[in-house]
């Protein structure tokens, strides 16, 4: 085991927390250079291996993730003043721009090849664009905001 990881280890005090306890836990014995994962484990009492008591699904927050979603409707006419009329933030013109960017840059990239037929410039271009947007999309962060913004919050007592 690593200095950092028993570190950890040693802030664990018992089996089981609460989630008002846990959160605040995870946050200090949170060391990684990389985005970590936190896993919850709730001992529902069922056989899996019985049909009947299966039990799948999924849970949407009860605040979303904290991010707000952006729009884009790709159309032509009156089809783009609808989408705008209903709120989108992006149109046509825009998705022009892309298209226009992608048939002119992007797409001639992947078709220039070296001597060992690999489109370098093309994957230097998606590695970048990859980079770009990883942070945005990280379980982690997306937890973190989570729980900073909805759940730790409630936990503080009001302001007087």
């Amino acid at each position: 085991m690593g200095k950092k990881f028993e570190a950890a280890v040693k802030l664990v005090e018992k089996p089981a927390y609460t989630l008002a306890d846990a959160m605040p836990l995870v946050k200090k014995a949170a060391f990684a250079k990389f985005d970590e994962t936190v896993e919850v484990a709730i001992r529902l009492g069922v056989d899996p291996k019985h049909a009947d008591q299966m039990v799948r699904g999924t849970v949407v927050l009860p605040h979303g993730t904290g991010k707000s979603v952006k729009v884009l409707v790709i159309a032509q006419g009156d089809k783009v003043r609808e989408a705008e009329a209903a709120g989108a933030d992006r149109t046509k013109s825009d998705a022009e721009a892309i298209y226009r960017l992608l048939e002119e840059k992007i797409i001639p990239l992947y078709y220039q090849r070296s001597d060992d037929e690999v489109p370098h410039d093309f994957i230097q271009v998606m590695k970048a664009a990859m980079r770009s947007v990883a942070p945005a999309f990280s379980t982690r962060r997306m937890a973190k905001e989570y729980a900073e913004r909805f759940y730790i919050a409630a936990l503080r007592p009001p302001e007087k």
